[in-house]
């Protein structure tokens, strides 16, 4: 009996393990940069550069990108700001028991929380609250049972399982590479000042072969013009992007689980056309991490028994996956804030950012509960000549209910949040009201582990027959012969009436088991020793048992006896049991000559 099997990928999250870290230092601002008066903007990114696995602990390698505007110290003529830029190194243990060296695993690191302030006009310090979050996800194929194959007599109930297989798992980078001009209102580019990209609206879909990927950058920057005087401009805008990345062996129809990071990247001047210096180039990355799944249908086997003979079964435990729902939502929070300086008078808003970050995640019979907050930071112009800009800092919390049907325990979710829009409107000359758009999408998998048959064995009756032969001619007394069979084996044990007997029986063992082997009998012993008291109890013990049963089984069957002789047993089948038939098989083989009655 062959189990026929289907080989699936199957992912399996296994071990999850999380880490809140504070990183701070002191930095030096740079001899070429001015004195700082009072810090503006700040933005960080993290950047994971080594992950190290061992004995149940994981190690991540990185450095924490930073870059902060602030007001210059004493220079209220000409460029009233500038930036600083800079980075911190780190190096994290986090553990994770039950992991092994040298194991994939997948980490990712939020930045919670950002804080720069001035030491003073040379020093600032950085303090910064990252959470990193490990997952170990094996990759592994499994065989489903999907048929059986042999002679035996076994039936099997099939039944359909719906769940989606991983078809391919990777990662890449899509480039942004986007060449913006800025309008003719504004004067050529000096030199760059500050600047902010980030691409917003993501969407991703699978096509054959490939992942398309569409959004918008949204690019702002300040920068000292080129003019008689040196003043400073800002320009904002978003311009669409589109692209794709290779995917081979991915097709429409499947479902594309992916999360994303934006890599640190570079905005540039370059000249036109005309040599003139008004041609803003972005350069960033996304990198991509997908796992794409595919929905079937899949007919397993299930209940399997045997019909004649026992069924033996050995499984193992298998987790599966199905798409419960793939669900999309927008939450809108606002807010009001004051700009918290005393006399400041809100001209107009300049440039506002916005962090999402969501702190919680929980299942729900009803869908996915999300809870986090939205840290703005919004740069705006002040009426205040001598001020020139100012920043609101604050929070927006939100709660939203990502609603989905079929929830159920060990549900496994991958919710994807991102900004979608942030609107600020000035209400008085110290208070701004602020809307923001949230987009929700999620995948929803449904996980349940199954014992799935992994071997199946037939177990062929085993038994015991004994049989009297009365030799031909009777002087030389009788062979008493008892044959035992266990997993398709053979045991024989042959008992002469006397020592002569037993020795031309024991000249004729080699032959008889070769000519056995080659009818496809397997022969595990025969033993040729002369009859003995206890034997012949034990014998006749069989034989009784045997005689009752066969009386019993021909009381149901309606059975008669018959004589039967070894000259005609190919016409026989099916007259004698399995033991009785090789019993006379090696006597026949051996040359002997009987009459039996079966």
């Amino acid at each position: 009996m062959e189990l026929q099997k289907r080989s699936l990928h199957m992912e399996t999250p296994r071990l999850h393990a999380s880490k809140q870290v504070v990183l701070e230092d002191n930095v030096i601002i740079p001899d070429t940069n001015k004195d700082a008066d009072k810090l503006l903007l700040d933005r960080g990114k993290i950047t994971i550069e080594e992950v190290s696995s061992f004995e149940d602990a994981v190690t991540v390698k990185g450095k924490l990108h930073f870059k902060a505007l602030y007001l210059t110290e004493g220079n209220r003529d000409g460029i009233p700001v500038s930036q600083m830029e800079g980075s911190i190194p780190f190096e994290e243990k986090l553990q994770m028991e039950g992991l092994r060296a040298g194991e994939h695993v997948h980490v990712k690191a939020v930045l919670e929380e950002l804080g720069i302030s001035l030491i003073n006009s040379r020093k600032l310090s950085v303090r910064a609250i990252m959470v990193f979050h490990a997952v170990r996800e094996e990759v592994m194929e499994e065989d489903i049972p999907v048929a059986l194959s042999g002679d035996e007599q076994v039936e099997y109930r099939r039944r359909s399982v719906e769940m989606a297989t991983l078809a391919m798992k990777n990662q890449d980078i899509f480039p942004i590479k986007e060449e913006i001009e800025i309008p003719g209102s504004f004067p050529n580019i000096r030199s760059m000042v500050y600047w902010d990209a980030e691409p917003v609206n993501l969407d991703f879909r699978i096509l054959d072969d490939k992942i398309a990927v569409q959004g918008e950058l949204k690019v702002f920057c300040m920068y000292a013009g080129d003019g008689e005087k040196e003043e400073l401009y800002h320009y904002e805008t978003a311009v669409p992007f589109s692209g794709s990345v290779e995917c081979p062996g991915c097709r429409e129809g499947m479902i594309p689980v992916i999360e994303y990071e934006v890599e640190n990247g570079e905005l540039s001047i370059r000249p036109d056309y005309d040599g003139e210096e008004r041609i803003l180039f972005a350069d960033l990355g996304i990198r991509i991490f997908y796992c794409i799944y595919e929905e079937e249908n899949v007919e397993m086997i299930g209940d399997v028994y045997g019909v004649s003979n026992e069924v033996e079964e050995s499984s193992k435990p298998i987790t599966f996956r199905r798409l419960l729902a793939r669900a999309n939502g927008k939450c809108k929070v606002s807010g009001h804030f004051k700009a918290g300086q005393e006399g400041a008078g809100i001209y107009r808003v300049i440039h506002t950012t916005g962090d999402l970050i969501l702190d919680e995640q929980e299942e729900t019979e009803n869908g996915i509960r999300l809870s986090g907050q939205i840290k703005l930071r919004i740069l705006y112009e002040d009426s205040n000549e001598d001020k020139r800009f100012g920043v609101i800092r604050g929070e927006v919390p939100f709660e939203y209910l990502l609603e989905a049907e079929g929830m159920m325990p060990g549900t496994i979710s991958f919710v994807q949040p991102q900004m979608e829009q942030i609107a600020v409107s000035v209400i008085d000359t110290d208070e701004v009201d602020v809307k923001c758009v949230i987009l929700f999408r999620g995948d929803l998998f449904a996980a349940w582990e199954e014992q799935v048959a992994e071997q199946i064995r037939v177990n062929v009756s085993q038994g015991t027959s004994s049989m009297e032969m009365q030799l031909n001619p009777e002087n030389l007394g009788k062979v008493y012969v008892n044959i035992s069979s266990k997993e398709g084996m053979i045991h024989a044990q042959l008992a002469a009436s006397n020592e002569a007997v037993r020795a031309a029986l024991e000249t004729q063992v080699a032959d008889l088991r070769q000519n056995l082997n080659q009818a496809g009998v397997k022969v595990d012993a025969i033993e040729v020793t002369v009859a003995s008291h206890e034997f012949e109890k034990n014998l006749e013990q069989n034989q009784e048992n045997e005689k009752q049963q066969g009386e019993r089984q021909q009381e149901q069957s309606g059975g008669r006896r018959r004589n039967l002789n070894l000259s005609s047993l190919d016409g026989l089948s099916g007259l004698m049991t399995e033991e009785e038939t090789l019993a006379a098989q090696m006597m026949r083989e051996n040359g002997n000559s009987m009459d039996v009655t079966a």
